[in-house]
């Protein structure tokens, strides 16, 4: 409290005086304020079941098996609170990249990245798991647990747990996932189930038949049973929705079948493999030759501008390009090479190839260009 109280201090120092360019004016919109209001709620559900989970499961275990056991219990909810700690990692790459790519209405990218996400979790659960179930005499010694009566107790309750970490890794990253998509209920219903109303209902269950291993096994299963009951959620919302939202992502099959998307490295070769490819590719979105070699030019053109500025090194190019249903096409271009805006016309051209394509961009419906990540990201309607 004290050093939030200082840095608060210090920040107001500078916020408030001439020298800072921001400037402050009263600002009250209700309805916003009830849309921050309770994402803020949705977005610290984790820390209130995590809160809730312990209260519970310590009353059941101090009925049924003794204080002792609180020790060992104390451990595995420090495993959990870090293992969400650790999640809240990918928990971030969710909410910029993935909620980056929904803007955008590019399912291709938040495929790309949920695809990333979920092996990401994969690993850190597995990594984790290996880590106790290999050390997990060293961890409860960490812990101050070295009676011999509950020792053996408290090895035997890592390595159980520490089945489940996958599971618990995985089901997170699609918990967090639909609360960035704006599907808030189903986010808050889904940490409930996984951090605490399943795992408590299998504490009850499998430690009144195994006894105390079973409390452990249960809070793991708990975890682990969550992801078919998602599964089942997800269909009966598809299934609403007629088929319109698909998959466990629950993305717009429609529109994904009007956009193509590529990962290429800024290399000339590349571009132009690419660039003789798309006739192909996007025979799918019936385009008028005329649209065709359009695209086909922009792609030519900005990725070899990319390949120029990339200096040798080692950059790449994203390109996404969707039929939209008004007929016109929207194409996307990533790279991170040096920064330049072609739609700016007071800008002069670093390149006789950016003038050509510069002059060309001027005749279309929209050209915009923002710098994202330290990226260059230009849209153009054609």
């Amino acid at each position: 409290t004290i050093s939030l109280a200082i840095a608060l201090v210090i920040e107001a120092s500078y916020l408030f005086t001439k020298d800072c360019p921001l400037k402050y004016k009263f600002y009250l919109n209700f309805k916003k304020l009830r849309k921050v209001f309770s994402l803020s709620i949705c977005v610290a559900i984790p820390e209130l079941f995590l809160t809730l989970l312990p209260f519970v499961v310590t009353s059941y275990l101090i009925t049924n098996f003794g204080e002792s056991i609180i020790a060992i219990f104390a451990m595995i909810n420090t495993i959990i609170n870090l293992a969400v700690a650790i999640f809240y990692g990918l928990d971030d790459v969710i909410q910029s990249m993935g909620c980056l790519y929904l803007g955008e209405r590019n399912i291709h990218g938040v495929k790309k990245v949920m695809s990333l996400c979920i092996k990401a979790a994969i690993a850190e659960g597995l990594l984790m798991a290996a880590i106790l179930i290999v050390f997990a005499d060293k961890v409860v010694l960490a812990f101050g647990i070295n009676e011999p009566e509950i020792f053996e107790q408290a090895v035997d309750a890592i390595r159980i747990y520490s089945i489940f970490l996958v599971a618990l890794f995985v089901t997170m990253t699609y918990a967090f996932y639909y609360l960035y998509v704006n599907r808030k209920i189903l986010s808050v219903t889904f940490q409930c189930l996984l951090l605490f109303a399943l795992p408590v209902a299998c504490v009850y269950i499998f430690g009144g038949i195994f006894g105390l291993n079973g409390v452990w096994f249960g809070l793991g299963f708990g975890i682990l049973l969550e992801f078919p009951i998602n599964l089942f959620i997800v269909n009966i919302i598809s299934k609403i929705s007629n088929g319109i939202l698909k998959g466990l992502l629950l993305l717009e099959e429609n529109r994904m079948s009007r956009q193509v998307s590529y990962d290429i490295l800024a290399a000339e070769q590349d571009v132009m493999d690419l660039v003789y490819k798309l006739e192909q590719d996007l025979s799918n979105l019936n385009l008028d030759t005329k649209t065709l070699h359009r695209v086909q030019f922009f792609i030519e053109e900005l990725g070899l501008d990319a390949v120029e500025r990339a200096n040798l090194k080692s950059f790449y190019i994203e390109v996404t390009i969707t039929r939209e249903n008004d007929g016109h096409v929207e194409l996307i271009v990533r790279d991170n090479g040096e920064l330049v805006d072609i739609t700016n016309e007071d800008e002069a051209p670093k390149s006789f190839r950016m003038y050509v394509v510069s002059q060309v961009a001027s005749n279309m419906p929209y050209k915009s260009y923002i710098l994202i990540g330290g990226e260059n990201k230009t849209v153009l309607k054609i």
